[in-house]
């Protein structure tokens, strides 16, 4: 009787555990859907961004996603997509900034020209909220809006 209810401890212990770990908040949380502008060998393309990002505290256990649209700006036409096919070291910086990387692919699933992972920056900086991707930094219009949570 008594290895039953030594057993049954262990096992409830073990749930509770295993409860907490998943449960856990993320240290830092960031999201954003907005439209920019992005001049590529001189030519102007809208761009439509949206992303989701977690810092969660382990090496390697950062989750998140990024889809960038490329719009023709005189027509209107989609010219491009990119995708993450990997998140990776999200973290909050000293100026309030959260900074990850992602592992990039063109939208059926080619490698794109370029390096294959490309650094990013999001501010939520109340009306002026501002995006970086691989060193320009894009205006974030009218139309979308970045959140921070940490």
């Amino acid at each position: 009787m008594r290895r039953i209810q030594l057993g049954l401890l262990a096992i409830v212990l073990l749930v509770a555990a295993s409860l907490t770990v998943l449960s856990a908040k993320p240290l830092v949380r960031a999201h954003g859907q907005f439209w920019g502008t992005l001049y590529f060998a001189g030519m102007p393309l809208d761009l439509q961004v949206a992303f989701n990002v977690q810092d969660r505290g382990e090496p390697g256990d950062d989750r998140g996603s990024i889809s960038i649209r490329l719009f023709d700006q005189g027509s209107g036409k989609l010219a491009g997509v990119v995708l993450s096919k990997r998140v990776f070291d999200v973290h909050l910086t000293a100026d309030g900034r959260v900074s990850f990387f992602a592992e990039v692919r063109g939208a059926g699933g080619d490698p794109l020209p370029g390096p294959p992972v490309w650094q990013f920056w999001a501010k939520d900086d109340g009306a002026a909220d501002e995006f970086c991707m691989l060193n320009p930094f894009l205006e974030v219009l009218d139309r979308g809006k970045i959140v921070i949570r940490y």
